[in-house]
């Protein structure tokens, strides 16, 4: 309320002995309702649960962080990180879970998949929204039967067939390929490793693979492969993502050229990299709490949406 109407309908309401009592309820009331809704929007508290520490998770969760706290400026975001951890990570659930937060946001399929499955044990209906999951239907994560189930979110929508062909205008010849992924870090690699092998093969090309299960396997297992192969790919889970420093450096030793899937890596000096700007994730799930949180809309009534604009990038 304009400070000079307050000081004017005190003394009005004061001016006449009669109406002191009165004015002074009044008074009393619209400090309390003021009060209340200060509050109302500062007790709002959303967990964000990032799994794993690399640019692309860092440019979802500043991107979220960032345009959450312009739209409702006194929110409280709780940030958690399971650095790669999975038994932590699942620790971190319990705790978010628990708690009385308002909102939560995930990033990635398992960290949605363990928090939707630990709120419907505990009969919770927290807000769920999640970033970057390929089929979140197919995960468990949004149950179509369940129309005022209270999840939304943004979701991978890569088009392998459009980032092939787009490599294959850079590097048209082509035979041999290397795909370095860590299978147990998302249950949808392995489909999309599937997929790219047969798309792959219908072009003439061989698709091989490596699984990495942690950072110290990518020095250990891939350097003996890649005298055999033309271009290695990758696809964006954690392990990877996180040793990529090392791969770029692998491959630049053996000159051969390294694609990604994700465009951070492109900027450490991978060769070629195609993917979304991850930040994109974060802002449209922040607008997203936006309207769960400032205007009251249910989770169901919001859109799972896709990102549709993805780019290919080459190192200078």
């Amino acid at each position: 309320m304009d400070s000079h109407i307050f000081k004017g309908i005190i003394i009005s309401l004061f001016s006449r002995p009669t109406l002191v009592i009165t004015g002074a309820l009044i008074v009393v009331a619209l400090v309390f309702f003021a009060t209340k809704k200060e509050q109302s929007l500062a007790t709002k508290r959303v967990a964000l649960l990032v799994p794993a520490v690399h640019p692309s998770m860092y440019q979802i969760e500043q991107g979220f962080i960032s345009t959450l706290r312009k739209e409702l400026p006194q929110v409280v975001i709780d940030s958690y990180n399971a650095n790669g951890d999975k038994v932590l990570m699942k620790g971190q659930v319990e705790k978010i879970t628990s708690d009385n937060y308002d909102l939560i946001f995930t990033i990635g399929t398992n960290a949605s998949q363990l928090t939707k499955t630990a709120l419907t044990k505990k009969h919770k209906t927290t807000p769920l929204l999640f970033a970057a999951v390929s089929d979140p239907i197919k995960r468990g994560i949004v149950n179509p039967e369940n129309p005022e189930d209270a999840v939304s979110g943004v979701v991978d929508s890569c088009d392998r067939n459009d980032q092939i062909n787009l490599l294959l205008l850079a590097k048209p010849t082509i035979k041999r390929m290397l795909l370095v992924y860590d299978p147990s870090s998302n249950p949808a690699l392995e489909e999309e490793k599937n997929k790219l092998t047969a798309l792959f093969a219908q072009r003439g090309i061989t698709l091989s693979s490596v699984s990495v299960f942690a950072l110290k396997e990518i020095q250990q297992k891939v350097p003996a492969l890649l005298g055999n192969n033309d271009v290695v790919i990758t696809l964006t889970d954690h392990t990877v993502c996180s040793g990529m420093d090392s791969l770029i450096k692998l491959c630049n030793q053996q000159g051969i050229t390294l694609f990604t899937s994700e465009l951070d890596s492109n900027d450490k000096g991978a060769a070629l990299s195609y993917g979304v700007h991850e930040a994109e994730y974060g802002i449209e799930n922040a607008h997203k709490a936006a309207a769960i949180l400032g205007k009251g809309i249910h989770a169901y009534a919001i859109p799972i949406t896709p990102l549709k604009n993805f780019y290919l990038r080459a190192y200078p």
